[in-house]
């Protein structure tokens, strides 16, 4: 009777030819579930718990060098440029700048939108958005540096990731939001890893 704690650890190691992939939850799953059972004799039912556990798998080999991306959003009154890394590692923030060179409306909002795509059995899904976070909030003065600081969600992100059935890429799209619900958006393709 009572409550008893027992304190483990093992090994999460692949079955054989296949390989450990990172936790992560979309419209494509991979979940890892440690399933506890305790038998109490023949007269009495076994007790069972199941718990979900998160797995992070390092990228193998070295990280990728950073890569900073230049990006320009052009329509007929509006010019945002910046600069932004492509190369990602989820255990830090995405990072880069933005600047509103030119712009004859009035901007209600600015965005950065991470969005996910995955390709299941040659099935190309459509771009989700995974995370959504608002940078500028009303008019910005143009010509000023805006810096971009985002973290990465756990369990909706991780490396990118193509193997056989299953592709997962990702994008950041830069999206600036004018009143009456316009909306202008650039999307630049990042790789993510561990």
């Amino acid at each position: 009777d009572g409550e008893h704690e027992l304190r483990f650890e093992m090994e999460l190691r692949p079955c054989e030819g296949a390989e450990l992939l990172e936790s992560y939850h979309g419209s494509a799953n991979v979940a890892y579930t440690l399933i506890c059972t305790c038998r109490r004799g023949p007269l009495r039912p076994a007790l069972e718990a199941r718990c979900e556990i998160f797995v992070e798998v390092p990228s193998p080999g070295p990280p990728p060098e950073p890569a900073p991306t230049a990006f320009t959003l052009t329509l007929e009154s509006l010019r945002v440029s910046g600069k932004v890394d492509t190369r990602c590692s989820l255990d830090r923030p995405f990072t880069g700048e933005l600047r509103v060179d030119e712009c004859a409306g009035r901007i209600r909002s600015i965005d950065i939108a991470l969005m996910r795509r995955e390709t299941v059995s040659g099935v190309l899904g459509r771009a989700a958005e995974v995370r959504r976070t608002q940078i500028v909030d009303g008019d910005v003065t143009r010509g000023i540096d805006i810096p971009i600081h985002v973290f990465f969600p756990r369990l909706f992100a991780c490396p990118s990731l193509a193997i056989d059935g299953l592709s997962l890429a990702f994008e950041v799209d830069v999206v600036v939001s004018f009143g009456e619900g316009l909306v202008a958006r650039e999307s630049i393709p990042v790789v993510l890893y561990r």
